[in-house]
């Protein structure tokens, strides 16, 4: 029975030194191998919200409002409502994607560089529920459970005060769903700037986080060595 949970890795050079170092990647949503990811729906305009959108002027009419009202609401805004709301989010917070499973052969092919990389297991505590998650504490923040939804499942809004973030930012559609994916969100004011690439950032973790290292059936030996 594993205890921990895992981070599948490749051979980059710059990540396995970072690793073995003590450090993994706070991924911003940009760098993201599904660029729909947390690019969110938003919940509808109301009126009473747009009046206090709309730029007021002395020529403000029934006119002026109806014309705002078309843009705020056409697919092209929301679009573009998305598109930036996961640049400006990308700004404040990264991910740590962990998974359930050391030994699934698509994440071996996917993130594990096709067997030439390797595995981490890192401590994770018990698992306790919250806001309809599961979720275990660890070495990078809290991990939740990410939910899956079908193509006929109604992704949930986005409420524009932001007070059910929490709930939208763990989920995935669910061909992702052999992941099984354990998602840390954390704060990039919590990680330091990757001193030679721009715009990534990095999160430290003890020694005794690290339970085991697993190297997929391909690995180099130079990579073995390193590991050691």
């Amino acid at each position: 029975m594993t205890n921990g949970l895992f981070k599948y890795f490749p051979t980059d050079p710059d990540k396995l030194e970072r690793f073995t170092n003590g450090q993994v990647y706070l991924t911003r949503p940009e760098f993201f191998n599904d660029p729909w990811d947390f690019r969110l729906r938003f919940e509808p305009w109301t009126d009473a919200q747009l009046r206090e959108q709309c730029p007021s002027s002395s020529s403000y009419s029934a006119e002026v409002f109806r014309e705002f009202k078309a843009t705020m609401t056409s697919a092209d805004f929301h679009a573009d409502e998305s598109l930036n709301y996961q640049k400006e989010i990308g700004r404040i917070v990264g991910v740590v994607s962990l998974a359930k499973e050391p030994l699934d052969r698509r994440m071996w092919a996917h993130y594990g560089e096709s067997h030439k990389g390797f595995v981490a297991e890192f401590w994770s505590g018990e698992e306790f529920l919250r806001d309809g998650f599961c979720q275990r504490e660890g070495p990078f923040g809290p991990a939740a459970t990410v939910r899956y939804l079908k193509p006929h499942e109604q992704e949930p809004e986005c409420k524009r005060d932001n007070s059910n973030i929490d709930k939208v930012l763990w989920i995935k559609h669910s061909e992702w769903e052999y992941e099984q994916e354990w998602r840390v969100v954390e704060s990039l004011s919590k990680a330091d700037p990757h001193p030679t690439r721009e715009g990534y950032f990095l999160l430290w973790f003890k020694p005794a986080h690290l339970l085991r290292v697993i190297l997929g059936v391909k690995v180099d030996r130079k990579v073995r060595f390193q590991l050691r």
